[in-house]
């Protein structure tokens, strides 16, 4: 069991919560000053900002992890499926903690494999690493790798924007087109 809260709520060891510090400083004002992630920010902003500490479940192996982090996800962030929900979808993430020494090529590896099923239940994943080799593919300061000096797992409601992500794989592009049209989420609600 992967244990989650809101953002400062979460007892943390000091080196835990040093790390999440600087990924909250880092999301923010990353990209010469400008938010690295503006989904990240919302959700720090309205309060939905989660995280879970995963370090010590790396023996269980990182698809393992990335399962946990989803059932957690979905169990404390209501899915964009109701009314009330969808004009918020977009201000709830988790992000997790996780083991030094996870590898960055193999966990890479893992979440391709598991992009596709994430995403029919509409959950976007993420991988910060040290050795992280992804750029911003945004507008805006330089689009320098997504690294962190420790590894996160992050995971959201996918929307419509994430089409710049995932647009050129095919069949992720049509789950997430399938994924909008069924939760009837569109970029007016997003804003």
């Amino acid at each position: 069991m992967l244990e989650v809260s809101p953002l400062g709520t979460l007892q943390l060891s000091q080196c835990a919560t040093q790390a999440f510090d600087t990924l909250v400083e880092h999301l923010r004002n990353g990209r010469g000053g400008a938010p690295w992630c503006v989904w990240a920010v919302h959700a720090l902003d309205q309060g939905g900002f989660w995280i879970g500490d995963a370090r010590e479940l790396g023996h269980r192996g990182f698809a393992s992890i990335v399962s946990l982090a989803a059932e957690a996800f979905v169990k404390h962030c209501p899915p964009p499926d109701t009314d009330c929900v969808r004009a918020v979808v977009h201000r709830n993430s988790l992000t997790v903690l996780l083991a030094d020494d996870v590898p960055w090529e193999d966990a890479e590896d893992t979440l391709q494999r598991e992009r596709p099923n994430l995403l029919r239940r509409g959950l976007m994943v993420g991988l910060l690493h040290p050795r992280s080799t992804h750029a911003a593919l945004t507008p805006g300061p330089d689009g320098t790798p997504y690294r962190m000096e420790s590894p996160f797992l992050t995971i959201r409601w996918a929307v419509p924007e994430d089409e710049l992500f995932v647009g050129i794989n095919p069949e992720l592009t049509h789950l997430l087109r399938r994924w909008i049209s069924r939760t009837n989420i569109n970029r007016e609600t997003n804003r």
